[in-house]
């Protein structure tokens, strides 16, 4: 099923409620919007309210198929300049958020399919980063006699998995949500959808595996350096390094030369080493997560942005 046009300089915007209450006091709201063409759909009831200007007939009645029973659909068409205040009434909805999508026009009208996001910067060549590998090899060279220390970063690490696991589960709901209503994906939301299992299992694995006991045998940074923290698990920092000089492409090449020259100044334990494949996990997971909004949604503000859903970070269906 494809999705209709927005009409001229108008774009479009729709938020699916569970309670039709809340759509209601919503409605009511935009009502103080004079140039605002709104519609209220009520799957229950089958009614239909409209304010302001009358929206176009058949595009009331195409959303109206994607409405489930004791749902209510809002549907908002308005200039572009107006598109994001409509966007925050939605938002400020009494009685839970709703799950909410933006299409704006400018994007929508050039046609095709959007592309991805423009790659990020280029892997450091190998000289240097086998030059960083020996640099951080001497500045990290104290933690070896630290073990035990590595706890307290140990929460911090669990912390952030934990916020990726929560930011990745939204972005997921949004995609299913934007495909329910004949929205066309980017690439990268594709593969996020497709590869959603996936990722919850990189997830699992590492919060199984790192647990606190487990980290209390890992060497952990002893001193003040930019860019990492005392108490940080030095494995850990390593991590974070190869993810960074080679924009997140990384294969067994590239670690193996990495951990070669680093261990050149400073000889790891077995069990950094055994940590680092589920480190460098985790850092690939907040990639992902960096990512994630962008492939599932972007803010009403965003120029030129075709056919994305913008959830609300707690809508429920």
């Amino acid at each position: 099923m494809t999705m209709p046009r927005p009409v001229s300089t108008q774009g479009l915007l729709i938020g699916i409620y569970s309670d039709a209450q809340a759509a209601r006091a919503t409605l009511r709201a935009l009502r103080r919007r004079p140039h605002i063409q709104a519609a209220l759909l009520l799957g229950s009831e089958a009614a239909l309210v409209v304010t302001g200007q009358p929206l176009d007939e058949a595009l009331v009645n195409r959303y109206r198929g994607f409405l489930l029973d004791n749902e209510a659909l809002l549907l908002i068409a308005a200039e572009e300049a107006e598109i994001p205040e409509a966007y925050e009434t939605l938002r400020q909805s009494r009685g839970g958020r709703p799950a909410t999508f933006v299409f704006h026009p400018s994007a929508s009208e050039a046609g095709g399919k959007e592309a991805d996001a423009a790659p990020g910067s280029a892997p450091i060549p190998a000289v240097q980063q086998a030059a960083e590998a020996v640099r951080l090899a001497e500045l990290l060279e104290s933690a070896d006699d630290k073990i035990g220390t590595a706890t307290a970063g140990a929460a911090a690490l669990l912390a952030r998995l934990k916020r990726s696991q929560s930011t990745l589960l939204e972005a997921r709901e949004t995609l299913v949500l934007a495909v329910r209503v004949g929205q066309a994906l980017p690439l990268s939301g594709e593969w996020l959808l497709d590869n959603a299992y996936m990722l919850r299992g990189h997830i699992e694995d590492v919060q199984r595996s790192l647990t606190p006991n487990f980290f209390r045998q890992l060497p952990a940074v002893t001193d003040t350096i930019k860019g990492i923290t005392v108490g940080q698990p030095r494995a850990e920092a390593i991590a974070a390094s190869l993810v960074s000089m080679n924009d997140a492409r990384i294969d067994a090449p590239v670690i193996r030369d990495y951990i070669q020259a680093f261990q050149n100044v400073t000889p790891l334990r077995m069990s950094e080493l055994w940590a680092l494949p589920l480190l460098l996990r985790l850092h690939l997971i907040e990639v992902v997560r960096a990512i994630a909004p962008r492939s599932a949604g972007g803010s009403p503000r965003s120029p030129r942005v075709p056919l994305r859903a913008a959830a609300a970070p707690h809508a429920t269906r």
